[in-house]
């Protein structure tokens, strides 16, 4: 058995892409679902091999590996359940809130699937739920990020880091000096540069965050267990991210609000060279940022205490793998077993075999007094060796023929060659 990770490089059409969730253009890649690997990288002894996550049907492999099949699933719903290939360990499992996902992985196939593999671990309570509802085993095992270690120290001079929230009003003090990054790459990166920028912006956040304001749940979960203090902005109905409710994270709703102070923002962009609309719209923009600011939100939360969870989901998640690898791996006593009996046929064998040189011998007493007898009136060659190998087993030892003549001629052809320099 080998063991292997997911990647995440979408092949998809156009019109594909257009039937995603929420109708996004999946042009580009999310490195959170890069950060989840990571994170599942850490439970196992090596990385055989990276599989695709939409395409697991398509794994045809000689040998068994076993994937922990963690995060958001899936773009293509119509390539599960994956292949024989693999052996599944469902931690971190969430499926998808979309009309066409939920159809296929909740049929009757997937769902035989799935009970042949559970207990299903799920990220959120909504996933163990739908599966539960339909006969499977669940439990909640929430995600694999929540695993990576606490910091040690925090830094001096922590800076505020500002991730995919360009649209969101900050309050100054915070915004000034403040970093701003992404978890969106493109699509065409390779998977080994999205693992390698994934690393490269988890090591910024673990050493240089003091704050991290964020929309991405792969950014807020890694770094509450760095104890990070986070502020996260999401929509608080959506069970993709219920788990940061169930740690303790407050999730603020965009306001209705936040359309006007962006379009306000544009305007002032576009009336830049006309001073009085500029003060017009700067002066009410400003308003509603205040309004935005101001409105129930902690800018200045302290770190959430995960560490008894987090020692949970790593107590659990190596059991769980255990269980799995000592129930696809053969027990040591039955190699013992069938070690033994070999020996013991052998033995067997061995005991009945005619002593060396014996004049009786069953080699001695058939063929071999026929080939010395004949072989010069049969064969006319004196060697009865070169008769066996050239005549008597001529098409057994063809072969070996072909090789010793392609060998004589090269050396013929290279004790020439020696001649004539």
């Amino acid at each position: 058995m080998k063991y292997a990770s997911l990647k995440y490089n979408i092949s998809m059409s156009e019109n594909e892409i257009e039937e995603t969730q929420s109708h996004q253009k999946r042009i580009k890649s999310n490195i959170g679902d890069n950060i989840q690997s990571i994170a599942t990288e850490q439970f196992l002894p090596i990385v055989d091999k990276r599989f695709n996550r939409d395409a697991l049907n398509q794994v045809h492999e000689n040998e068994k590996f076993l994937l922990i099949m963690n995060g958001w699933y899936t773009h293509m719903p119509e390539n599960w359940p994956p292949s024989e290939s693999i052996i599944p360990v469902f931690i971190g499992f969430h499926i998808a809130e979309n009309k066409r996902v939920q159809e296929l992985l909740l049929n009757d196939n997937s769902i035989d699937y799935f009970k042949k593999h559970e207990p299903i671990g799920c990220r959120d309570k909504k996933t163990a739920e739908l599966l539960s509802d339909r006969g499977v085993k669940t439990y909640y095992s929430k995600c694999l990020t929540l695993t990576f270690p606490k910091r040690e120290y925090e830094p001096q001079n922590g800076k505020v880091f500002l991730v995919d929230v360009e649209d969101i009003p900050i309050p100054k003090n915070l915004e000034q000096g403040s970093l701003s990054l992404t978890h969106i790459v493109p699509r065409f990166i390779s998977d080994e540069n999205k693992i390698l920028i994934a690393k490269q912006i988890l090591d910024k956040y673990k050493n240089e965050a003091c704050l991290v304001i964020t929309s991405r749940i792969h950014c807020a979960i890694p770094c509450i267990a760095f104890g990070i203090p986070v502020i996260f902005f999401g929509d608080p109905d959506d069970y993709r991210v219920s788990i940061l409710k169930d740690l303790g994270i407050e999730i603020y709703k965009k306001s209705k609000f936040l359309i006007i102070y962006n379009f306000l923002k544009r305007a002032e962009k576009t009336v830049i060279s006309n001073k009085f609309l500029w003060t017009i719209f700067h002066a009410l923009s400003e308003l509603f940022r205040y309004i935005l600011i101001n409105r129930k939100v902690n800018w200045n939360p302290e770190p959430v205490p995960i560490e008894n969870e987090k020692a949970e989901v790593i107590k659990k998640t190596k059991e769980t793998l255990q269980y799995i690898i000592k129930k696809n791996t053969k027990p040591l006593f039955l190699n013992l077993i069938l070690f033994l009996v070999l020996v013991v046929s052998l033995s067997y064998i061995i005991s009945d075999l005619p002593k060396f040189g014996e004049a009786k011998a069953s080699v001695d007493s058939y063929v071999t007094n026929y080939y010395i007898k004949n072989t010069d009136k049969e064969i006319g060659i004196p060697n009865v060796v070169t008769s066996v190998l050239a005549s008597y087993r001529g098409f057994d030892t063809l072969g070996e023929v072909v090789v010793i003549f392609i060998a004589g001629i090269s050396v013929i052809g290279i004790l020439r060659e020696e001649y004539k320099e």
